[in-house]
């Protein structure tokens, strides 16, 4: 299960359809870790999990990443990682990547995009849409 924008995925090939071949393609440096970065892993039972700030770095080109450009920059990535494992196997994997991290390193704020957003339509709320609904 992955972060929005991301999105699930079952089986394997659904994983290297949807998420392994399009992230390697987007950075095919991944997985360089920063010498300053603090791994921290833990496990309770049948559930195993790993997270580091950054996790890793690489460089985006290619096609880009979830509609980030290639810009050709170095960026890290913050991301957590759980595993949930049966008979010596990982039956399920949930993955969080801060993204607003990674669009802010491009230079995009998305949080000051969204206010301006909410600030062009003044009688837009989430609790209208909410009633809406």
């Amino acid at each position: 299960y992955g972060p929005s924008g991301i999105g699930s995925s079952r089986g394997i090939e659904g994983f290297r359809n949807w998420h392994q071949t399009p992230f390697l393609d987007a950075m095919p440096d991944r997985g360089q870790h920063p010498d300053d970065v603090s791994k921290h892993f833990f496990a309770e039972g049948a559930y195993v999990a790993v997270t580091g700030w950054p996790s890793m770095a690489q460089t985006l080109s290619g096609q880009g990443w979830l509609g980030i450009a290639p810009t050709g920059q170095k960026i890290t990535l913050r991301s957590l990682d759980f595993w949930r494992l049966e008979n010596g196997f990982i039956r399920e994997n949930w993955v969080l990547v801060d993204l607003l991290d990674v669009w802010a390193q491009t230079g995009v704020d998305v949080m000051a995009r969204m206010q301006q957003l909410a600030a062009a339509r003044p009688h837009f709320s989430a609790q209208n849409e909410m009633e809406a609904c």
